[in-house]
């Protein structure tokens, strides 16, 4: 098949395709929607066809700008992830969600004019599908435990690596709910003194 890419398995990343004897690709692999990355294997090449991941939206929630500041720096380092905006208080924030409608909001719970806990409550009673990851000073297994049963999708402290900050972001924008190492112990010590 001269000038077409062959379909021949796929990888994590999408299909694979090997080319044809001719010198261009076919129209699917020229598209400017796929994304291909050669692989080279047993002398002869293949292409991997996927579509480009889209970045995952963050909304920033913290009274003190330059948190923001290092957390957007952090955040924007890896590339799924884009800050579209930020708040500094509790009702800024729930305009900033009604305005941008980001997949992820990351939220400090000590805010002034309306705390964390409240503006959280407010996005998920008019957006329950938002995705809401808690990330506060408070170390307490109750604020976290109240958070959940609330619907918030994690809850870290801001004594954590950026690792785990990273990680939450990561599984909490794919859907998963994410604890602290710090809070998931309390959590599990608090079960267990009260069976």
């Amino acid at each position: 098949m001269a000038g077409q890419c062959i379909v021949v398995g796929h990888s994590g990343s999408g299909l694979l395709s090997r080319r044809g004897s001719g010198s261009r690709a076919c129209s699917v692999c020229q598209s400017s929607k796929a994304v291909m990355t050669l692989i080279m294997s047993a002398g002869k090449t293949y292409y991997s066809l996927g579509m480009p991941h889209q970045k995952t939206t963050i909304m920033l929630v913290d009274d003190h700008s330059v948190v923001r500041a290092g957390y957007r720096r952090l955040l924007e380092m890896q590339p799924e992830f884009q800050v579209v905006a930020e708040a500094g208080d509790g009702p800024e924030a729930c305009r900033q969600y009604h305005k941008h409608h980001p997949d992820l909001v990351i939220m400090d719970l000590s805010l002034p004019g309306m705390g964390g806990m409240e503006a959280a409550r407010r996005m998920l009673s008019h957006h329950p599908h938002v995705r809401i990851l808690i990330f506060t000073i408070h170390d307490s297994s109750v604020f976290a435990e109240r958070a959940l049963r609330m619907g918030v999708s994690g809850y870290i402290t801001k004594s954590s690596d950026p690792d785990v900050l990273l990680e939450a972001v990561a599984q909490v924008a794919a859907g998963e709910t994410y604890l602290g190492p710090d809070i998931a112990k309390e959590l599990a010590l608090r079960q267990i003194q009260q069976e």
